[in-house]
C-alpha cells in the first residue's frame, strides 16, 4: 500500500520552569491521485477581511484584561505613544526586559521560524493573542538580523481591542525595512471566523493562555482553587479536578483548531509556551502536558496534522 506523501510543518513548544513550549504542528496534505483525496487548497493571494466588532473576552479575564493593558500603557507609554521606548522594558507581562528575552529566545525563534521561512517576500505570518506586538516584533528583528529575511507580511490579533491597535502602529513604526502590515483586529483566539482557511505561511502564538476560572464560579488563583482540586483527598476533588482539566485541554484545542485551519497546508503551526496542568504546576494557571498533544488531543480533535512532526524544546 502506497503511503500519500505529507507536506510537513512544524508545530514548537518551549518549556520552561512551570512553562511548556512546543513548537511543531506539522498539517498534512493528501496525495491528489488518491481517490480519496481531500486536498486543502492554500491561497496565494489572501483576500480582504473585516475585523469583528471587538474581542471576546472570557469569564473573569475581563477584569484582568483592563488591568493589564492599564499596566502596560502606564509601562510603556509616555505622551503620544513613544513607540521606541521598549528595549529595557518588562513588557506584553514579560518577567524580563525585551533585550534580555530576545537573546534568551534566539536559537529557539531562529530554528522554529527561520527553518521554516524562505524569504521569498510573498510570505504571510499571523500571531493569535499579540497583545502588544513585542513578540512579532522580536520574530521580525532575529529573521532579519540572522536569516536576512526582511519581507514577511504580517498580521495579528488580541482579544483586548486596544492591544491590538497599538500592535499595529508599533510595527509598522518599529518593525524592520521591508516589513509589511497587514490587518490587526480584536479577536478570541479560539474563534477567528473571520479569517479565511488555508491563507497563512506561518501561524504562531507566544503563549496560550489558560483558563482561571473553568467553571465560571468566581474563583482564581488566590481563592484556594489549587488546594480545593488538587490536594482534598475526595471523589468530588477528584471529579472537579478531571472536569477541570477536560474545560482547560477544550480551551487549548479550540486555539489550536482555528490556528491549524488558517495555516496553509503543509505549513507551520507554532506555539511558544505552554503551562503544564495546574494539579502539577502549583502556582500556575493551569495547561496541558507534553504527552496531550500527540497522545489525545489529535485523534479527540481530529486535527488535520501529522503527529511525527511535532517538536518539543525545554528551555
Amino acid at each position: 500500500m502506497e503511503v500519500p506523501p505529507r507536506n510537513k510543518s512544524i508545530i514548537a513548544f518551549l518549556f520552561a520552569v512551570v512553562l511548556l513550549v512546543l513548537v511543531a504542528i506539522s498539517i498534512t496534505q493528501q496525495n491528489p491521485h488518491s481517490s480519496n483525496a481531500t486536498l486543502r487548497e492554500s491561497r496565494n493571494d489572501l483576500p480582504e477581511f473585516s475585523c469583528t466588532k471587538e474581542g471576546v473576552v472570557k469569564g473573569d479575564e475581563e477584569f484582568n484584561a483592563e488591568h493589564y493593558f492599564y499596566t502596560e500603557k502606564n509601562t510603556i507609554l509616555t505622551g503620544d505613544a513613544n513607540f521606541s521606548d521598549f528595549r529595557d522594558k518588562k513588557v506584553d507581562g514579560w518577567r524580563e526586559s525585551y533585550e534580555e528575552r530576545k537573546v534568551r529566545k534566539t536559537d529557539w525563534k531562529l530554528k522554529a521560524f527561520g527553518d521554516n521561512l524562505t524569504g521569498d517576500g510573498n510570505e504571510k505570518i499571523y500571531e493569535s493573542a499579540c497583545g502588544l506586538g513585542m513578540n512579532i516584533m522580536m520574530t521580525l528583528e532575529l529573521l532579519a538580523e540572522h536569516r536576512d529575511i526582511h519581507s514577511l507580511t504580517v498580521y495579528g490579533s488580541d482579544y483586548i481591542p486596544e492591544s491590538a491597535i497599538y500592535a499595529s502602529k508599533f510595527i509598522a513604526s518599529q518593525a524592520p525595512s521591508g516589513t509589511k502590515v497587514g490587518t490587526f483586529c480584536p479577536s478570541d483566539s479560539t474563534n477567528l471566523s473571520h479569517l479565511p482557511e488555508n491563507s497563512f505561511d506561518l501561524v504562531f502564538t507566544g503563549y496560550i493562555d489558560p483558563i482561571v476560572d473553568p467553571f465560571s464560579i468566581g474563583v482564581g488563583d488566590d481563592d484556594g482553587w489549587y488546594d480545593l482540586i488538587c490536594n482534598a483527598d475526595t471523589e468530588i476533588a477528584k471529579k472537579m479536578s478531571a472536569k477541570s482539566q477536560r474545560l482547560q485541554e477544550d480551551w487549548y484545542a479550540q486555539w489550536v483548531i482555528e490556528m491549524i485551519r488558517i495555516a496553509k497546508p503543509g505549513k507551520p503551526v507554532i506555539i511558544e509556551e505552554v503551562s503544564n496542568p495546574l494539579c502539577s504546576a502549583d502556582g500556575d494557571w493551569g495547561g496541558v502536558t507534553k504527552e496531550w498533544w500527540t497522545s489525545t488531543a489529535i485523534s479527540r480533535y481530529s486535527w488535520d496534522v501529522d503527529p511525527l512532526s511535532f517538536f518539543f524544546q525545554d528551555v
